[in-house]
């Protein structure tokens, strides 16, 4: 079984049994739709990925110790916003705990005390907070993210005492190794902003690498709209000065109104396309896709490549070069199920090398579930180069080689792919196989044209 060491994060919702005991099946799940949507888009701005939920938890990895507590602050902030403009009954509040270790992977899932360890950690972690264990201190980048010290304390099931430290609410984020630029452009975005629990940090360094805010960070930033103008002027190279409320309300005003728009505006108008094709009309849909005034921004690339995936007659080249170029231009959208599931349906085809080659170098561990899912798949092409992207990235034990035999065995178009399937499966003595090799059997002369005495001799051998 492979090991790597990685951060362990879990994010959970505080006062979850509670909330949903009062709502709902309806309500429920859309008050969990809206939770994704707030932070699935941050965890993969910060590299992480969410290996599973656990009840109302979620379990997260990261690379980086530093990249998973700055999206634990952004997090928190990002609810600070929310929750400033949702009703009550739909505010939500996070814990969120992280420890670093060496753990085991299989199957998509993770294993090892490293994880026990951020769990227990969860439990005690207060409503609104972070903590973490001594490991995750020893490996962060300390000049990033301020700490400050818990204690130890005794947890359920580990044998030694952990050192716990925490992220510091409303701490002074004058951090060390900034240039006087950045601390000055640090300064300039929590000044006179919303009064965010961990003062932005995170989600500015979130808007940093491309994420682009939800319609609900949007809505809550029309009090703290100064905030937004300023970091507007600044991404053109200018800097804004104390000006009057009079001058710099309305211009902010203009500028958030402007970006709900921006924001709004693909949704709406792929509302027709989406129709379509739930509609079965996927001629229709490509039609509109290829008119639609936003075709050529990342969301309407996405949906191109959606659409041409969805045709009787999937047009997989084009879509694979389409999503490589929004995924460049929007890492972001990685975060994205939809854009997930059709970067790996690109590999459906014999000459996957470009999109193989890009899932491999930029986007594998984003998509490593994807590609467990595909590997058990019927279509040849796309089981294959899943498998292989798999074997090639250190994840040989998510691979069932027996299993895709197996599927080659069933499903396999040419009688060579089959009798291959048929030597290996011989070779690996798998038991799961003889009821394919007896079906193989009864197909016709001359779909086992080439087979000549390779089934009945896998099945001797497997019976041996």
């Amino acid at each position: 079984m492979k090991s790597r060491n990685l951060a362990i994060l879990f994010v959970d919702i505080a006062g979850y049994t509670e909330r949903t005991g009062q709502q709902s099946r309806k309500e429920s799940a859309a008050w969990l739709r809206r939770y994704e949507e707030l932070i699935l888009p941050l965890l993969g701005a910060f590299g992480g990925r969410k290996i599973k939920a656990i009840g109302d938890a979620y379990l997260c990895t990261f690379v980086s110790p530093t990249n998973a507590l700055l999206f634990g602050m952004a997090v928190h902030d990002r609810l600070f916003e929310y929750n400033r403009s949702a009703p009550p009954a739909e505010r939500i509040d996070v814990r969120i705990s992280m420890n670093v270790g060496e753990v085991r992977l299989h199957r998509g899932d993770v294993y090892g005390e490293p994880v026990n360890i951020a769990a227990r950690l969860e439990g005690l972690t207060p409503q609104g907070e972070i903590w973490f264990s001594e490991a995750a201190y020893l490996a962060m980048t300390k000049s990033e993210v301020p700490t400050e010290e818990v204690g130890v304390r005794e947890l359920k099931g580990i044998h030694e005492p952990v050192k716990i430290y925490r992220v510091p609410r409303d701490a002074d984020y004058r951090l060390l190794g900034l240039s006087e630029e950045q601390q000055q452009d640090k300064e300039d975005l929590v000044q006179g902003s919303l009064d965010y629990p961990y003062k932005g940090i995170g989600l500015g360094r979130a808007r940093e690498k491309g994420l682009v805010m939800s319609l609900a960070g949007v809505q809550s930033r029309v009090k703290g709209a100064r905030s937004l103008a300023a970091e507007g002027l600044r991404s053109v190279g200018l800097r804004i000065v104390k000006v009057p409320p009079r001058i710099w309300m309305p211009l902010a005003g203009v500028v958030v109104a402007l970006l709900g728009i921006l924001l709004l505006w693909p949704a709406g108008q792929f509302a027709k396309v989406e129709k379509a094709l739930d509609q079965g009309r996927f001629a229709a849909a490509l039609a509109l896709m290829e008119k639609h005034p936003r075709r050529d921004t990342p969301s309407g690339m996405a949906m191109q490549a959606h659409v041409l995936l969805s045709q009787k007659d999937p047009s997989v080249e084009r879509a694979g070069n389409l999503l490589m170029q929004v995924c460049k231009k929007d890492p972001t959208k990685l975060s994205e199920s939809r854009v997930r599931a059709d970067l790996v349906a690109c590999l459906d085809q014999s000459n996957a090398g470009s999109i193989a080659e890009f899932i491999s170098k930029t986007a594998f561990n984003q998509l490593q579930d994807e590609l467990i899912a595909a590997s058990r798949r019927k279509r040849y092409w796309l089981r294959w180069n899943a498998i292989h992207l798999l074997l090639k990235n250190g994840a040989a034990d998510e691979v069932d080689l027996g299993y895709a035999y197996i599927q080659d065995l069933r499903y396999a178009g040419s009688c060579s792919s089959r009798k291959r399937a048929a030597k290996k499966l011989a070779e690996m003595k798998d038991t799961r196989a003889l009821p394919a090799l007896r079906e193989a059997g009864k197909r016709s002369f001359l779909e086992n044209l080439c087979m000549g005495d390779t089934l009945e001799d896998a099945i001797r051998e497997i019976r041996r």
